[in-house]
């Protein structure tokens, strides 16, 4: 899995996560690969996300380790539950970088 692919996993993951952990709801429409990185509509959402959860949210958390940790657990979780799609290389690599996703988000 090369390091492109891994920062927008890691992009997506965010999104995900933070999707699942406010509550919101989304409608899932299919994308192209091509489609999947960093611009700046995507950094602006990611931003907005960000800040509502540290300010809004009924739980408000700082974005830490610990909370890149959940999301990517989470992530994996839901992505590939019955795991299928990840091999244990590619779920390695992702793990290397379980505590920088908050890094990413800032």
């Amino acid at each position: 899995m090369n390091r492109s692919l891994i920062h927008r996993l890691f992009g997506c993951a965010v999104i995900v996560a933070l999707l699942f952990a406010s509550g919101a709801k989304a409608e899932i429409i299919a994308v192209q690969e091509a489609e999947l990185t960093m611009n700046s509509e995507l950094r602006k959402d990611i931003q907005r996300t960000v800040a509502f959860l540290q300010r809004d949210h009924y739980l408000p958390r700082d974005l830490d380790d610990e909370v890149s940790a959940n999301i990517l657990e989470t992530y994996l979780k839901r992505l590939d539950p019955i795991k299928l799609h990840f091999t244990q290389q590619d779920v390695e690599r992702l793990k290397l970088k379980e505590d920088k996703i908050d890094d990413y988000m800032k």
